[in-house]
């Protein structure tokens, strides 16, 4: 049975504090899933910055103009502005001027474009980071359980019989049988 509870029986239960952090981290919550708000990464400017996604594809990069520190940085990677470059590419420049090592770079960064050998992409859908060290190329997000394919992002909520890797560029690259995935898929 499901029981939907309203705010005000929570801060009536929880007490006055916890039910400032709860709302707190319910609105941080929202920021996170939304694609077109996102705070601005300066350091001390908690400014909630509008990210327009023009072109129908949100995971292209386009700058974002924040009103309060004058910072204009990238939608995807939220690092300084760079329009003629890729995200790993500018995160890859950053790295290697501040002497950073690739391990550490693939540690801390976020790959952002086709990369097969990634260990960190976002969710098509909500765009958090996640990582995959080895296993299966069939992925879901813990946040959002949108089901894709690691290696070109593509939907596969619908295809229960994973007939994505039967053809195309990602054919044979499931990493398991078949049955353990549908198994693993429905318990």
């Amino acid at each position: 049975m499901l029981v939907r509870v309203v705010r005000r029986q929570i801060q009536k239960i929880v007490g006055e504090n916890i039910y400032e952090r709860y709302k707190r981290f319910r609105f941080q919550l929202e920021i996170d899933l939304d694609p077109n708000r996102t705070y601005c990464p300066e350091l001390g400017c908690e400014t909630i910055c509008h990210v327009c996604h023009t072109g129908g594809d949100p995971t292209k990069a386009k700058p974002v103009h924040c009103p309060s520190c004058g910072l204009t940085f990238c939608c995807i990677c939220k690092s300084r502005w760079h329009a003629n470059i890729s995200c790993t590419e500018n995160l890859e420049n950053l790295a290697q001027q501040q002497g950073a090592s690739a391990h550490l770079l693939d540690v801390l960064s976020v790959r952002y474009d086709g990369d097969d050998d990634a260990k960190i992409k976002r969710c098509p859908m909500c765009h958090i980071p996640i990582e995959r060290d080895a296993g299966c190329a069939q992925m879901m997000c813990k946040r959002c359980k949108h089901v894709f394919c690691w290696y070109c992002l593509a939907n596969l909520d619908d295809d229960f019989l994973l007939r994505h890797y039967d053809k195309g560029p990602c054919k044979n690259k499931l990493g398991h049988s078949r049955a353990s995935v549908i198994w693993h898929r429905t318990q």
